[in-house]
């Protein structure tokens, strides 16, 4: 028999009220599972506690299976037989009713703890799953994180890509128009010098003959700080007169439209010097180009 067929049969067998088969067999299966006997010994204890009062005498045929056991070839535990001396059957009305409130008390307390066990289950389970949870929550904000950073390097890839587009249809369109200058009759080109501070740039000014706007073209000036920007100064006399700011790109280039509000053939010469981004009202940082003006 199984130890949860046998542990059903447990208070009928420490009432002695099983078939004699099956007395038997719960019997057997006792010598030789420790924990069956251990969950049996309470309630041949107090069945033995009940047959103290009942003033029945064994049959006679009781030594013979007593000494029977005694010569056994294995040691035999405790039984009610044993205990008691009351084979199966003999139980008087009373104890039959007290053994019974017994069995009822064992079955709530094995009720209780067997609840307390499923309770101890659910909660293990619930702490499982609440850490699974958490575990899941932690994994998606780690991907959120990934997400929005993958999102910022797009976007900043993007703003770059439509900076280096932006910046080439200017080239374009700055080459497109210094093209169309080139081709014009009679342009006048004045070239212009590096200073000291800026020896290896240099640049060149085209003018049509009426001289009311001009390209200023410069090669291999440094490109400069975001706080700083190139100011153009046209010269006559002791002024000088703004002629507006620009920048380079990396490769030190620079095509600057130039406007004055007089044509440039009332001025003398040219100057460029570094001055702070929202430009100055006279020079004040170093001079990296100067040319001189022809006059008619």
């Amino acid at each position: 028999m199984k130890c949860q067929q046998v542990q059903d049969l447990l208070p009928a067998y420490a009432l002695s009220a099983l078939e004699p088969e099956e007395w038997e067999a719960v019997d057997a299966h006792l010598q030789r599972c420790a924990r069956c006997a251990q969950e049996a010994q309470p309630l041949l204890e107090g069945a033995m506690w009940l047959s103290a009062g009942t003033g029945l005498e064994p049959p006679p045929r009781l030594k013979g299976r007593v000494l029977e056991r005694a010569l056994g070839a294995h040691p035999a535990r405790p039984s009610l037989r044993r205990l008691t001396g009351i084979p199966p059957r003999w139980v008087t009305a009373g104890a039959v009713s007290v053994a019974l409130a017994l069995v009822v008390a064992w079955g709530a307390v094995w009720g209780v703890q067997r609840q307390i066990h499923l309770e101890r289950a659910l909660a293990q389970q619930q702490g499982q799953i609440q850490g699974l949870m958490l575990a899941l929550q932690a994994m998606e904000a780690r991907q959120e994180a990934r997400l929005g950073q993958l999102t910022s390097v797009l976007m900043t890839m993007q703003s770059k890509e439509d900076y280096r587009t932006e910046a080439l249809s200017r080239s374009i369109h700055d080459l497109r128009q210094l093209a169309y200058w080139s081709a014009a009759p009679d342009l006048r080109v004045v070239w212009v010098r590096g200073t000291s501070s800026a020896p290896t740039a240099y640049g060149m000014l085209m003018a049509p003959p009426e001289w009311g706007v001009a390209i200023l073209v410069v090669i291999g000036l440094d490109p400069l700080p975001p706080a700083q920007v190139y100011q153009v100064w046209l010269v006559r006399g002791d002024q000088r007169i703004d002629g507006g700011t620009f920048t380079v790109d990396n490769s030190g280039w620079a095509q600057f439209l130039l406007r004055p509000q007089e044509p440039l053939t009332n001025f003398e010469g040219l100057r460029v010097t570094i001055e702070p981004v929202q430009g100055s009202l006279s020079p004040t940082g170093p001079l990296v180009l100067a040319a001189e003006l022809l006059r008619r």
